[in-house]
């Protein structure tokens, strides 16, 4: 089985999981949340897998004119167009050159897609909301972010979907 097909099976496993959960008692003592982790700059990052819907391998992106520098184009996603967002570059970071280990994370919210350009992606994990801690305010990204946590060494910056595309620099409006 590939990372691909391992992520994503580990997608549609929460997905069920969310859907079969149940407190005895009305409310969880302790919350987990599954991320899945992607790295960007050199950076770990998560974002909760209840919000992605698919990891890809990078396709031919088709770029638009007049757009922001964090809009890399648009991607056919099975008929759909979707818009692919350099985080990187959003957060201010250095875009990495596009290797075979990139990787396309599709975000959504209901309302809005975008594909996030990923330097790799990692493995999923699952977090309790006991073990966060709070954003400090020099992170880089914490306009994005809900929480840190450590993963063994690393420092995890956890996202949040709605931030990032909810943000303003996501808007784009071509009206003159």
């Amino acid at each position: 089985m590939s990372d691909q097909e391992e992520i994503l099976s580990a997608l549609k496993e929460d997905y069920r999981n969310s859907l079969t959960r149940e407190s005895t008692d009305g409310f969880e003592d302790d919350v987990t949340k599954q991320y899945l982790i992607f790295t960007l700059a050199g950076t770990f990052f998560g974002i909760e897998t209840a919000c992605c819907r698919q990891v890809l391998r990078v396709p031919d992106i088709v770029a638009l004119p007049e757009v922001p520098s964090h809009i890399l184009g648009v991607i056919n996603l099975r008929g759909r167009i979707v818009s692919v967002t350099s985080l990187a570059l959003l957060m201010g970071l250095s875009q990495s050159e596009i290797t075979p280990s990139s990787r396309l994370v599709v975000i959504t919210n209901h309302k809005v897609t975008t594909a996030i350009l990923a330097d790799s992606v990692k493995n999923i994990i699952e977090c309790s909301e006991s073990n966060v801690q709070e954003v400090g305010q020099n992170t880089t990204g914490a306009e994005f972010a809900v929480s840190e946590v450590f993963e063994g060494k690393d420092l995890l910056l956890l996202l949040s979907s709605q931030k990032i595309l909810s943000a303003k620099k996501m808007i784009i409006d071509v009206r003159g």
